[in-house]
Formats: structure tokens, sequence, C-alpha cells
């Protein structure tokens, strides 16, 4: 993958003298090319499409049959050069290449489609490396450095078949025909796959043990060459081929997460698992083939290695059973029976927010790049009364965080979920079953951790829910940026986000930071604003920090916490990754800018100040962002809203966080049935400032605009200010309401 370069440049006067030092731009996922696995693209009725072809297209499939005789011919009598079936992704059709023979030795052969030679995607240099790894040497994260990727994945889950008899596993390097179409924006492609049709003796089938790798752009993108992904893409293949020699029908999630564990037990990482954990509520066994899929098995089969060990995978690929089955039967058959499928998902649930194996080896990762890693939560509720109803998918962990104090109390409406209430005070753990549809938490404090962890294993439920306590937080994150990362900048300097305190009295207790890449250290610093407008005076000793895992949040807990006395006052929050080569995360915005600034080594300077070498200006922002804690105010009055009733959601325009000047917000609403519409707008200290209210008629999506000014007529200073709205329906009487949203006013 080639990078992309930024030249930075200043701008006075519409002249444009290079001061800067270069920026790499790093395409992140999935906005660079990112590789999956093409299995679960083949069609499963090969031998349908072929009867289908014939019936249909009778000339056609004449034509191919003539071609397999060609190809049968040319095969008898040319050694290092062969034909060979490969399949089209997009046209969804069988297509013939010729490959030579580049490297042989005791387990494998490497082919490399002549085109892709001829085109300079593989040169000799990667066939060499892609054959040390597959019998030589593997990653230096492998379970074994000094076996081969053939050697580590046959010793996990078995042997291959063996289509032809030679004892050889067979690799053809092609550029895989998909859809990968970077003009396009389309980045995913198909970086490698097997074919099950070539353990068949049918026509078009290439009768042999054989994996197919991406030349193009899975080995060559941008006038650079690597064989990174590619060596992932092997040793994940090569379980695809040795799982079909015992059980050819496998569920694709089983399958997949097997394959992901082969590239991370070949030494090869842990494939963007912050896909998965930013949004758990994803059911295990569901498959549509995006990257947040192959994240979650990749998880969820690392554990049950790290839990059962390698006999446990051994007998679980070698099982003829599929899907939930196998494993059940795996447990049997090596004397686990106190151990069923749902009990150990529901520890993995467990796992994937504790991730600490000093606290019960059953709640955690071993793998380095794993035991940084933790579950994003659908939601830190610190303000009350909450009320909240969602649908939890079968096989889906949810999380939620409370914060607040005096007693908690959460009702659910009917029967609750299966799930877990974690208490963590310190290094102390407690795990308490949900078994009523009733939690009351009498030691409630903002000082310990309180998690409701919320499971499914059933079909799709319905969860709803509401909580309440005497005092909620304030507690707000700011940020600028949306939480998809766009790319990154490779540079040494230091770049750093403005912020305001929205109210007086805060503390700044945390730092989170978007990290790309494994094994980063980065450097923390917070500053006040000095002169100009830039990053002043440190107010904090610089915080060093090394993250194993990679593309995830990062969170950096400030102890003691950083006290501001009065509001609207401005800090800056920065970060540096003293590790070479490598890249601080940014989110761009054709439209933003003026709060985030770089000092590439000579001095502060606006980051939109920069701009690409095409010419875009880096008017976005850095992935870093600011959480304040303004202490403890009185919560309203509980809620006894009907929350099976959500009949409508608002959301207010501009959104969340917004620089620049403004004279109005709009809420914005569905109504299913006519009804009147309230809306109370609260400062930081909970005092209502403002309050809207209209009857509709009718149903539709109608709207309500607050002109910033309070109950007296006055324009509200900037701040923090939370809203929640309310609905009563006309035909009904019946009243529901929003869940408390809030947004930052700085002008």
């Amino acid at each position: 993958m080639k990078t992309l370069v930024l030249i930075a440049f200043w701008i006075p006067m519409m002249m444009i003298p290079v001061w800067g030092r270069d920026l790499v731009q790093t395409p992140p996922s999935p906005a660079g090319p990112i590789g999956v696995c093409g299995l679960p693209v083949l069609p499963a009725d090969t031998e349908d499409q072929l009867r289908a072809l014939a019936k249909q297209h009778p000339a056609r499939y004449q034509q191919l049959l003539q071609q397999e005789q060609s190809m049968a011919l040319f095969n008898a009598v040319n050694v290092t050069q062969q034909k060979f079936w490969a399949y089209d992704m997009k046209k969804k059709e069988f297509y013939q290449v010729t490959a030579t023979l580049r490297k042989s030795g005791n387990l494998t052969n490497i082919w490399v489609e002549d085109e892709s030679w001829n085109q300079g995607y593989v040169t000799q240099a990667e066939v060499d490396a892609i054959y040390e790894a597959l019998e030589i040497r593997s990653g230096a994260r492998s379970l074994n450095p000094d076996l081969g990727i053939v050697e580590i994945d046959t010793l996990l889950f078995g042997q291959p078949p063996n289509k032809d008899g030679d004892g050889i596993i067979d690799f053809l390097i092609l550029d895989i025909r998909d859809e990968f179409d970077p003009d396009q924006k389309n980045s995913q492609f198909i970086a490698g796959y097997f074919h099950p049709w070539d353990q068949t003796d049918n026509a078009t089938s290439n009768k042999r043990d054989l994996l197919y790798l991406d030349a193009y752009p899975g080995i060559y993108f941008n006038d650079q060459r690597s064989t990174d992904k590619v060596l992932s893409t092997t040793a994940h293949e090569l379980q695809h081929l040795i799982h079909y020699h015992y059980d050819p029908d496998e569920e694709t999630w089983v399958n997949e997460g097997l394959s992901e564990l082969a590239g991370i037990y070949c030494g090869y990482g842990l494939d963007f698992p912050y896909f998965y954990l930013q949004d758990t509520n994803k059911g295990l066994m569901n498959w549509s083939g995006e990257i947040a899929d192959y994240a979650r098995v990749s998880l969820w089969t690392l554990y049950i290695a790290e839990q059962f060990g390698i006999p446990f995978i051994h007998t679980l690929v070698q099982d003829k059973a599929n899907g939930k089955k196998g494993y059940e039967n795996t447990f049997i058959r090596l004397g686990l029976e106190e151990y069923t499928f749902d009990d150990v998902f529901k520890n993995w649930a467990i796992a994937l927010y504790v991730n600490n194996r000093d606290i019960d080896p059953r709640y955690g990762y071993q793998h380095d790049l794993a035991r940084g890693l933790r579950a994003e939560f659908r939601e830190t509720v610190i303000q009350y009364p909450y009320q909240t109803q969602f649908a939890i998918q079968s096989y889906a962990p949810v999380y939620f965080r409370f914060r607040g104090a005096d007693t908690l109390r959460i009702d659910f409406k009917g029967t609750p979920p299966d799930g877990y209430w974690i208490h963590q005070k310190n290094s102390t753990l407690t795990l308490d079953p949900l078994r009523f549809n009733r939690l009351e938490i009498p030691e409630f404090n903002p000082d310990d951790e309180f998690v409701l962890l919320l499971t499914n294993i059933d079909v799709m439920q319905e969860v709803s829910f509401q909580a309440f306590a005497p005092y909620s937080i304030q507690l707000v994150e700011l940020k600028y940026d949306d939480g998809e990362l766009d790319f990154g900048l490779t540079t040494d300097g230091i770049g750093a986000n403005r912020f305001l305190t929205p109210a007086s009295n805060m503390k700044l207790r945390q730092i989170r930071f978007y990290n790309l890449q494994s094994e980063n250290q980065y450097r923390i610093y917070v500053y006040e604003e000095g002169v100009g407008g830039v990053p002043g005076r440190q107010l904090i000793t610089p915080i060093d920090t090394l993250i194993v895992a990679s593309r995830n949040w990062v969170e950096i807990a400030l102890d003691p916490p950083l006290s501001f006395d009065r509001q609207n006052t401005p800090f800056f929050v920065g970060f540096q990754v003293l590790t070479p080569d490598r890249s601080l995360a940014y989110d761009h915005r054709d439209d933003g800018g003026g709060a985030s600034f770089f000092n590439p080594g000579t001095g502060w300077r606006r980051l939109s100040d920069f701009r690409t070498s095409d010419g875009t200006n880096l008017t976005g922002y850095w992935m870093i962002r600011a959480v304040l804690d303004g202490g403890l105010v009185p919560s309203g009055q509980p809620s006894d809203f009907d929350t099976t009733l959500a009949e409508f959601k608002v959301t207010v325009s501009p959104s969340y966080y917004y620089n620049g000047l403004i004279n109005e917000l709009k809420f914005k609403f569905e109504l299913n049935s006519p009804g009147r519409v309230e809306i109370a707008i609260y400062n930081i200290l909970g005092q209502k400032v403002s309050e809207l209210s209209q009857e509709f008629a009718n149903k539709g999506r109608p709207s309500l605009i607050w002109d910033l000014k309070n109950q007296w007529g006055n324009i509200v200073p900037s701040g923090m200010y939370f809203y929640r709205a309310t609905f009563r329906n006309r035909d009904t009487g019946k009243q529901v309401a929003s869940t408390t949203g809030k947004v930052i006013l700085l002008k």
C-alpha cells in the first residue's frame, strides 16, 4: 500500500513557501484498501450454475468445455507454466489465467499469474518472502516463529485434503477480479480465497489443494509492494482448506473466526477489533461480510482458544456438526461437560468489558494485542431520570455505564434480559446476575464503576428500562471529530485541539484519543492558552503511554484531575506519537478547522495552515477529546413514562458541538400520530432556561426552533445545555419521552 504525501504550507498573502516538514497520510480502514476473505462471496451452488449455463446458454457452455480440454492438454506438456481456473467475483463466472511456478518447496508451490508478473505487481522478492513465511519462519508474535505458516496451521487445525495426492499446497498469486475501485471509493477487496470447487473433479475445477492470493492491491498498490496483508491471508485461507477436509459445510461465522485465529497465531496481528467493540449489539452468528463481522468472530475465537487451548480448536475443526452444535459437541468430547455454549458466551461478554485475568481468568485475554481492548458503552448515563428502549440482537452483549450518587434504581418494563450488574471498586469486582425487573443499588457513588451488561441468547429481544438516582453528574466529553477515522498524518510533531470549559468549577478527568497502529508510544500534553491563541504553558507533566492494540479509542486518566474555576476557560489537549514513522488520527471536514493546531518542531500553527499535495486544505480536526467532570447536581423528578411506546425521537441541529455564530437551534422529530410536543431546555446546573411547545394536528416530521433566548428573552451564554422532549398522544392520552440530549454552544 502506498502512502500519500502531504506537504505542509504556510499561506501568507497568497505566497506559498514550504515551511514545515512533510506529513504522510496513512489511509485508514475502511477508506484505504482493506482485504476480506472471498470464500463467503463464492456461490454455494456452483454445480447448479453450470447446469443452468448448459441449459440456457449451450454455446457458452460448450466453449467452457473446450477451454477445459485445451487447459488439460497445455498442463500435460508444461511443468513450470500452467493454466488455472479463477473466479470473477464481479461477473460471477470462471475464467482462465496462465501462471508460472516461481518457487517450490517441500510443502508448497507458489505460482504467479503471468499478467501480474508482467505488470510488476509481484517480483521474486515478494515470492521469496511468502515462501519463507510459509515454510521456514512465521511472524514474530506467532505461536512459534521458528515454524512456518503451514506447520502452525496444521498443528492448530489438522491436515489439508491433499486432493491430487502430491502432498503439496499450491498458492496462486493473481489480480483477483473483484469490486475494488479506489476511484469510486470502493476500498474493500478480496485478499484471497479458497474455492471448495477445486476439491471436485468437475469442469472448471483445478483439482488440487489450491489457495488464491491477491496481487493488486494485496501486494502492490500506489507504487509500493508489501507482503504484510498477504501473509495474514495465507494463514487465513489455509485454515479454510483444512476445515473443508473435515467439515465442508461449516457455518460462516465459525469458519471465518477460525481463519482469523490462524492469522493471529501465525503472528500477523488482530484485525480491526474496534470495528466491533464500538458497537457490540451485533449478533455473534450473523454474517453480512462487514469488517465488524470479522472483528467480532476474531475476538470470540481467540477467547475460546485462550480459555480451552489448542486441543479444543483442533477438535472443533474436525467435528462434523456446524455452528453452535459443533462447539457443544467439542465440550463433550473433551470432557468439559460443565461448560455450555451459552455460559461461555456470557463469560466472553463479561471479558469484553472487564478484560482482566487477574480478577478472574475467565474474564480477560492473554494475547498482548487483546489485553488493552475493552467494549465501548452503548451509553454512559449521568443525567436522571433516564429511559431507553432498543432491540438487542441474538447472541449480542450491550453495556451501559451509570454515574451519579445516592440509591440508583433501574426498572425494566417486563421481564429483563439475561445479564449482570457489575460493580468495580478498585481491584474488587462484583458480578450479580439479573433476576428481577427492578435493581436497587444503595451504594451508588461517583468513585466506583457501575455497569449494566445485557446479553441475549435467544432471538432478537426488545428491551426497555428506566433509571433514577437523586444526584446526577455534570460530565461532558468535548470533541470535534465524528468518531470516524478519515486518515492519519505521519509525523513526530504534536497535534492539539483547543477547547473551552462549558461551566465553572469543572475538572479535566480524562483525555481520549484514537490510536491507529499497534505498539505506538504516545506522549500526552495539556496546555493553557498562550499568546496568539496557540498552546502555551504546559499544565501537567506530559504523560507517556504505550498502546499495544491498534485502531481503538484510548482513555488516559488524569490523576489528580486538572481543575478549572471559570466557564469558557480555553485549554488545549495534545498528543504526539514517539514511535518513528507512525501517525496521528485525523477527521477531515471541508468546512471545519480553527480548533486544531500543529507543531512540527518549529512552533505552533493552525492545522488549517497545512494542505495536501493535491491542494486539499487540512480543515478538519485531530481525533483527541477532553472529558470534564463538574461534580454532583440534584436530578429531576423520577419519570413514570411508558417506555414501551417510544413514538418519536428528537435530534438537534446544529449538532452536539458547534463553533461559529448561530442564532437558533432546530429540534427535529418524527410523529406517528397527532399530539402535543413539549421540549424543556436546562443549563448545566439543572435549571430550566427555556421551554418550547406546540400542538401538531397531523403525523409527520415537524420541528421546533429555539431562538437561544431564556425565559426572560435574553440570549443565553456559551455553555452546555440539556434538552428533553415529551409527546402526548392526542387520541390515546398516553405520554412518552425522549432520552436526554445535550448540546454545547460556543460563540
